[in-house]
């Protein structure tokens, strides 16, 4: 186990002497290491650098025909999962500090090293798919690793994915706080707030799922175009239960048809909701409203389009607008033809629209619905919008409708 006291004096003999054999950098990382100490661990450190040099190219690793791992015969891995669990949680933080992975950090790469460097970051994935659970303190080491930037967030959130609702509260402060000072900060209308990345999500994604309250701020931080707007012109709904729930499940949008399983779990989040048509229906009628927006980061490649994850939150509620009742249709018509009006076109008339995907949801969502009202929707929007992608789309929508609304007047 990790002691709470701190490392004794042979855990920092160790620490100090890895870090200077195997050249590890940064600040912190001997004290880390002195912390990650068990006995057992050196000669593992050992033992697994000798094997992990002595194994060829990574293709003979190759995964088996389940695609779950590198084949079972492969050294490394032979070698760790023999070793009793909690020496293999070790190891896999330090794959993430020899040198060999982290690209020859403090010395040039020689093809050993470059060869090592491959066969530690296979076994590294490989350790990370480890289902076995973690000794609270071990876990909580390697947050504040995490934290102090020592090792990869990615790797900490696929272990932490594995948390169940009862996991210690020290783990959820910390995970907290690795959004706040990871993901958090502030913006202004000229360089904006910073979108959300794949791994803030996923760790917005974890925190939901075990049951720590979120706030809107947490997806659309002050300074985001859609989160200013909905907060001042619609506080009912920023602040209103589930919202902020729903704006994190909207960050990972469906594909082009939403799956039943992704209908399903807009569906919980919906029945969540006090009044799913008036928090969705709500989103959407601002839409128009929202600024231009130039470039806010150096990601962003065209200021015509809306950034990506106010285009995902837009595109996933279009098709939350689909899984409302049947008696909402009236209400909705309107929003989702001024939300394809909106994000199907581009400021000034530029041909570079503002969210395709959105556009095309809301198309082929009235397209669904069939009606009379629908199609003059849809011809209306056959008047406005320009790209011939989207007017693809809309010959098709246009092309589905039963005959009797074709010529609805």
């Amino acid at each position: 186990m990790t002691s709470a006291a701190g490392p004794g004096d042979g855990a920092r003999a160790w620490a100090d002497g890895a870090a200077a054999r195997f050249s590890l950098g940064g600040i912190r990382t001997a004290e880390f290491l002195a912390l990650l100490y068990t006995p057992g661990l050196a000669a593992a450190v050992e033992g697994l650098d000798a094997v992990v040099r002595d194994t060829p190219a990574v293709g003979t690793a190759r995964r088996g025909r389940a695609g779950t791992g590198p084949r079972p015969d492969w050294a490394p891995r032979v070698f760790t999962d023999a070793l009793p669990a909690d020496l293999r949680h070790r190891l896999l933080v330090w794959t993430e500090l020899v040198p060999a992975r982290r690209h020859g950090i403090g010395r040039a790469i020689t093809p050993p090293d470059a060869a090592a460097n491959d066969v530690y970051r296979v076994l590294h994935r490989h350790l990370r798919e480890d289902g076995a659970p973690w000794e609270a303190g071990l876990l909580s080491l390697y947050l504040d690793m995490c934290l102090a930037h020592v090792v990869d967030v990615h790797s900490v959130l696929a272990v932490c994915e594995r948390l169940t609702a009862d996991a210690p509260a020290e783990h959820l402060a910390q995970l907290e706080e690795m959004g706040a000072r990871r993901f958090g900060g502030r913006g202004d209308q000229s360089s904006g707030p910073p979108a959300p990345g794949p791994e803030h999500v996923r760790l917005l994604r974890l925190l939901q799922r075990l049951d720590r309250s979120r706030t809107p701020e947490d997806v659309l931080p002050p300074g985001d175009l859609l989160g200013d707007l909905l907060s001042t012109a619609r506080p009912d709904l920023w602040t209103g239960t589930g919202t902020a729930d729903l704006l994190v499940h909207l960050l990972e949008p469906p594909s082009t048809r939403p799956s039943a399983a992704w209908r399903r779990r807009t569906a919980g989040h919906l029945a969540a909701l006090p009044d799913a048509a008036a928090t969705v229906l709500g989103i959407l009628d601002l839409v128009p409203s929202l600024p231009e927006a130039g470039p806010r980061d150096r990601w962003d490649t065209s200021a015509d389009h809306l950034r990506p994850h106010v285009q995902d939150i837009l595109h996933g509620a279009v098709w939350c607008a689909d899984l409302l009742p049947e008696e909402a249709r009236e209400a909705a018509v309107p929003v989702l033809e001024r939300t394809a009006a909106f994000t199907g076109t581009g400021p000034g008339g530029s041909r570079k629209v503002r969210a395709e995907r959105a556009a095309s949801a809301a198309v082929r969502v009235l397209a669904g619905w069939g009606g009379p009202p629908e199609a003059r929707a849809l011809a209306r929007l056959g008047a406005v919008i320009e790209k011939e992608t989207l007017r693809r789309v809309l010959a098709a929508a246009a092309a589905s409708l039963p005959a009797a609304s074709r010529g609805a007047p």
